[in-house]
């Protein structure tokens, strides 16, 4: 388990104390290594208030390579759900540019 991360007195993510799991391989035994030579952590945090903010401070910690946040990085994503079909989102910002 991490520690309790807040920036000043408001929240960045809702879960008080972020799970984090070492990922597991499926293929073979143990864990997923990248082709660096470093593990990779999942870390749930449940949902998240302010991406950029996640983003940087979890780049800040020592040890951290990357993350998988990609804050401002696209002006939409595209998620295929079980039913097969194909949802699009949106940020609300890039919303009132196509006004």
């Amino acid at each position: 388990r991490m520690c309790s991360i807040q920036s000043g007195a408001v929240s960045l993510f809702e879960l008080q104390a972020p799970v984090a799991q070492l990922r597991q391989a499926v293929r073979k035994a143990g864990p997923v290594v990248t082709d660096n030579g470093n593990f990779i952590l999942d870390v749930h945090v449940g949902k998240i208030y302010d991406p950029p903010a996640v983003e940087q401070l979890f780049k800040m910690i020592p040890g951290v390579i990357e993350v998988g946040v990609f804050s401002g990085m696209a002006d939409e994503a595209w998620f295929g759900n079980e039913d097969g079909t194909i949802a699009c989102r949106i940020p609300k910002s890039e919303m009132k540019k196509l006004d």
